[in-house]
């Protein structure tokens, strides 16, 4: 897509940029005439079922999107043409181009939602509020529902309608019932901007709209039966139209534009218009919906969206996050956190709020986190370069690794303030899918698949990259370490897939199959290292099953044909995969084999996933030492007395001390 040489707050033609105000001001400043082309306002409603285009001039209504359940709230980007809107049926958040022809539209958030009665898009900041009524609370994340956090979550009983004025950057809303209001806030949910406006003579206050023209904020109380509207710091209180006597019928949501009023009623099913300077005169511009109540109503055009300069920028205001547009005058933005995560001491990062235990999954759309009860799932890191497959945790120094299947590198990120990916390996890498942390020798090992090989690193020195096994593997996948006893499991997918082990130092003589016969496709691998029991899924044979760490007393634990798992993890008495057949996190007991719980994670297939706790990485003495015990390079552990050994990286020797390394060819 080509870029605008023109500032987001201008408009571009004839190789100029003009204000961004001079657009539909019913002057041509462009020769092509497209400052004021699409300038003739119409609206957009939804009535349950569908949402719907009404044309102004001959109040023709023409059907955008079916086969709806029950949408409420509904709000537009016209930038990008975009409408989205809140189910109360299925308690989740859509999106859709306006005037797509295949009418086909996008889940953006369904998780964690109980009833989403109001929605607004900050076209500024780039961004997506709604509130959510029976938890009460008020959320917000991008456009996309990546990074989604609580905004406001006290003293916000029953939230129901929402507007936000990205210029002034401020954020309004209603509580609904008893305690009736009307709030602002900070676009940022800064509680020192926190305001009440409306507290007296209002009951139910559905609908909620800004008139950009006059600065004014328009209200809607069904119960009472009025149109109201007020400054925005809640003076100049004025009843606009005052229904007492039943000509107001039951009014849903409103819009304000130029000197027209439009409202939805419920109870009549019609949409009415009228005009700020006789009210008593009114129009049905839509007739009797049959079967279904309009809904939330709203204005279609450039004015009711002036463009204006991002403060966040290009570069997202340097927040690893969300960047949110602030009212402070100095601070224009403040970089904020999703939920499960909090703000570093930098301001600008965030890190995991959560003391361990927690989760750790990945998809191809990034790093997710969640309780271990897998209640709220919140984004780590996202948007990353490609895809992430397996994943590991070097819980001492809070770094997550990753392998990354497109970009065929490892990387990784601090856990302690989230924020620039790091490469640790990047060449001579084609299909890893396994990777373990060494969390007492602090040493990274993984296997690669199409190279069929294992190899180690020292993740914090450069060149110390070195092939531990390349000789009879054939797809080596999954890979787990057992630092107590110094050795390293993995699975392999060849003809005759089995799983081996072997010394984590890559002694040969220390090599054996401890598990093979009736194996498919052994993804996940995973030790329980306080029963010191190995586990394995297998996605081809559909099932779950354990040994001891010998192989001997194997058993299957589960065997579902609508399962296909990924990654596999033993927390206490639970298994944990990611699976395929559903895009699920699954949770079963370890000793039945019952699934008593699963997590629906998104349109994106989960792969690797870990429990983070101390108890995953059982603490034991370091047969390396500090020093590396004297080893000039690599010092690995080895199940055989004197339980560790010397090694070079690729390239280099190993000297008759069996401690320093030179390279190979050095004469030296």
């Amino acid at each position: 897509m080509t870029r605008s040489r023109c500032r987001e707050d201008q408009h571009e033609c004839d190789k100029k940029c003009i204000p961004g105000n001079k657009t539909c001001d019913g002057i041509n400043d462009c020769i092509d005439l497209s400052d004021e082309n699409m300038c003739q306002e119409y609206i957009l409603y939804c009535s349950q079922n569908s949402i719907n285009k009404l044309n102004l001039q001959d109040y023709t209504s023409r059907v955008l999107i079916d086969e709806l359940q029950n949408a409420v709230a509904m709000d537009i980007d016209i930038q990008q043409g975009m409408v989205y809107w809140t189910d109360i049926h299925h308690d989740s958040i859509h999106r859709a181009k306006i005037g797509a022809h295949n009418y086909s539209f996008e889940i953006v958030t369904q998780f964690n939602l109980e009833s989403p009665e109001g929605i607004a898009v900050d076209w500024i900041g780039r961004k997506l509020y709604w509130t959510d009524g029976t938890p009460g609370k008020i959320e917000v994340s991008e456009l996309d529902g990546r990074n989604r956090a609580v905004l406001i979550s006290e003293n916000v009983q029953r939230p129901r309608a929402i507007v936000v004025h990205p210029e002034y950057r401020l954020l309004f809303w209603t509580k609904w019932g008893k305690g009736a209001q009307i709030e602002r806030c900070g676009m940022n949910g800064d509680s020192e901007t926190r305001q009440v406006l409306v507290s007296n003579n209002i009951n139910w206050p559905n609908g909620l709209t800004i008139d950009y023209q006059t600065e004014r904020l328009w209200w809607v109380d069904a119960k009472m039966a009025r149109i109201e509207s007020m400054n925005f710091d809640g003076t100049d209180r004025r009843t606009q139209i005052n229904g007492t006597n039943g000509e107001l019928g039951h009014p849903f949501s409103l819009a304000v534009f130029g000197q027209s009023i439009f409202w939805t009623d419920w109870g009549q099913k019609l949409i009415y218009r009228t005009t700020k300077k006789d009210s008593s005169r009114r129009i049905t511009v839509v007739k009797r919906l049959q079967n279904f109540s309009p809904m939330d109503i709203k204005i279609v055009h450039p004015h009711q969206q002036l463009k204006e300069l991002n403060p966040c920028g290009l570069n997202n205001g340097q927040c690893s996050h969300l960047c949110l547009l602030s009212p402070n005058q100095d601070q224009q933005y403040s970089c904020f956190c999703p939920t499960g995560l909090k703000l570093w001491k930098d301001k600008r990062t965030c890190t995991i709020e959560d003391s361990p235990p927690y989760i750790l999954f990945a998809n191809s759309a990034g790093m997710f986190y969640s309780d271990v009860d897998l209640r709220h799932i919140s984004p780590v890191l996202a948007g990353i370069a490609g895809i992430a497959a397996a994943i590991d945790v070097d819980l001492k120094n809070k770094y997550l690794y990753w392998s990354n299947v497109i970009t065929d590198t490892i990387e990784r990120v601090s856990l302690s303030h989230i924020g620039a990916v790091e490469t640790i390996i990047k060449d001579h890498l084609e299909s890893v899918d396994g990777i373990a942390y060494d969390w007492i020798n602090r040493k990274l090992y993984w296997t690669d698949g199409r190279r069929r090989v294992i190899e180690v690193a020292d993740p914090e020195e450069q060149n110390s990259r070195l092939t531990l096994i390349d000789e009879g593997l054939n797809k080596p996948r999954a890979i787990v370490l057992h630092p107590k006893t110094r050795y390293m499991y993995w699975t392999d997918w060849g003809v005759n897939a089995q799983i081996e082990r072997c010394g984590m130092n890559g002694n040969l003589t220390t090599r054996e199959t401890v598990v093979q016969g009736m194996l498919g496709f052994p993804n996940g691998l995973a030790i329980d290292y306080k029963e010191e029991k190995l586990w394995w899924a297998d996605a081809m044979l559909d099932k779950i099953e354990t040994s001891n760490l010998d192989g001997s007393l194997r058993r299957i634990v589960l065997a579902e044909e609508s399962i296909h798992p990924f990654g596999l993890i033993v927390y206490n008495n639970s298994i944990l995969w990611t699976d395929w057949v559903d895009n699920m996190i699954v949770k079963a007991d370890k000793l039945a084999g019952q699934i008593y719980f699963s997590k629906d994670v998104g349109s994106f297939r989960p792969t690797g996933i870990r429990v983070v706790h101390e108890q995953m990485y059982p603490r034991e003495i370091n047969p390396c030492g500090r020093k590396k015990k004297g080893c000039s390079n690599l010092c690995l552990l080895n199940p055989k007395p004197p339980y560790y050994s010397c090694h070079c990286p690729n390239g280099m020797l190993l000297l008759p001390d069996r401690k320093s390394c030179r390279y190979k060819g050095f004469l030296g």
